[in-house]
């Protein structure tokens, strides 16, 4: 009898990793599009405190653009934000736009994933840092694409 009890434990629990890694797999985990500028001069409004923003349509897109973009020549990403977020794009998507100070100019970010918390996206980013480097702080804007979800109000950012 417990033999045949430990089978069916076994069995079960392989159906339910089978299942988990299935789903993993084709796209239950949630999506994004992660766009990174280097090396840009950001606001200096924002006083070297990197922040988040969601944004869910074109006048956000319009109104961030308008509040934020104080240099053309130093802030491609404001033109790019303009030109390729259309109407069509908020209809199944969201943006989220990450403006990130880093302590190194030296460090290399990337975005590992986003994740939902209740109300927040937030964008799961990489840092590495070489042996040696410099002390000059990095500025740079993250652009992520992500699914609609009408449950999210804003967006955040973790650093691992």
């Amino acid at each position: 009898m417990k033999r045949k009890w430990m089978r069916f434990l076994l069995i079960t629990l392989s159906i339910a990793v089978l299942t988990v890694s299935t789903a993993v797999l084709t796209g239950c985990a949630p999506k994004f599009k992660a766009i990174i500028y280097e090396q840009v001069s950001i606001n200096p409004e924002f006083g070297f405190v990197s922040k988040a923003f969601l944004l869910t349509n074109v006048n956000e897109v319009e109104h961030h653009v308008q509040t934020y973009r104080t240099d053309e020549s130093t802030q491609p990403y404001y033109e790019e934000l303009k030109t390729n977020y259309g109407d069509e794009f908020f209809k199944k998507n969201n943006l989220v736009v990450l403006y990130y100070f880093d302590e190194t100019i030296s460090s290399k970010i990337t975005v590992k994933g986003i994740q939902y918390d209740g109300e927040t996206v937030t964008v799961l980013l990489s840092r590495s840092v070489p042996k040696y480097c410099s002390q000059q702080v990095k500025e740079c804007v993250i652009v992520v694409e992500t699914e609609k979800n009408a449950k999210i109000a804003s967006a955040d950012y973790r650093v691992n």
